[in-house]
């Protein structure tokens, strides 16, 4: 709990920081899931947060971290203690947002997430984790859909074995 504890106020400081190069704040905060594909599919539901700097209307680069909790398969899942099975794992990740502005409220962006990340139980397993996709922003609400890979422990990074994603947010 303490490395987190230092890992997210990195975070914030490295976010402050990118603010005062000229940029005006940016943050999220966004819910989702993603259902696995693949030979060894993995799927989860996550709770992340980024904090960064938006430069002019169409470019984004924040620092973000949250919870991923990996089980099998949630189609299975009957019961809320069924989840206790599956990994909790903690990305600490960079967040790089593509924006095309229009002239209505709607503006649709790039995404791509990349970093790092360990499994809240035992430090010792972490790996990789990338995320791209693409999405909207609708004033204050976003939504995406995207390619999610992560390492959980030992098993090798293999893009042909990710998870196809969902996310929805509140941005600002």
């Amino acid at each position: 709990m303490k490395r987190f504890l230092m890992v997210l106020a990195a975070v914030l400081i490295t976010a402050t920081a990118v603010q005062a190069q000229g940029g005006k704040y940016h943050g999220e905060l966004y819910i989702g899931g993603g259902y696995g594909i693949g030979n060894t599919p993995a799927s989860y539901l996550q709770a992340h947060t980024v904090h960064g700097a938006i430069f002019g209307n169409w470019f984004a680069l924040s620092l973000g971290t949250g919870v991923d909790l990996y089980t099998n398969d949630f189609a299975k899942i009957k019961d809320v203690n069924e989840i206790k099975e599956g990994k909790m794992m903690v990305p600490v990740f960079a967040d790089i947002k593509f924006y095309f502005p229009t002239r209505s409220k709607f503006d649709p962006f790039l995404m791509f997430d990349g970093g790092y990340t360990f499994e809240a139980k035992d430090l010792k397993n972490k790996g990789l984790m990338v995320n791209a996709g693409l999405g909207f922003k609708a004033g204050a609400f976003a939504l995406s859909v995207g390619y999610h890979v992560q390492q959980l422990g030992k098993e090798k990074l293999d893009f042909a074995n990710g998870a196809v994603q969902l996310r929805l947010g509140f941005s600002w």
